[in-house]
């Protein structure tokens, strides 16, 4: 199973992803959208965050762009936008 695979499968069963297409959400650029990631719950599952990692750091390595020192978060959630 690929990296995307198990992710979705563990966002999933954490309920980080929600999907509503009767009551779509509304995203910051205003178009509606019926599925959302809430990221900020996988604080609370230290192993989907590591495959996350895991998966930023394949993903560079596939596109031959050396390896990873460090993979880190962006703000969320308060910030400007």
């Amino acid at each position: 199973m690929f990296f995307s695979q198990q992710i979705a499968i563990e966002l999933l069963r954490c309920k980080a992803v929600v999907i509503s297409p009767g009551k779509p959400f509304i995203l910051g650029s205003g178009m509606p959208c019926p599925m959302y990631c809430d990221n900020r719950l996988t604080i609370s599952y230290p192993r989907i965050r590591t495959m996350i990692t895991n998966a930023f750091e394949e993903e560079v390595r596939n596109r031959g762009l050396g390896a990873c020192d460090a993979v880190a978060p962006v703000m969320h959630g308060g910030g400007a936008c």
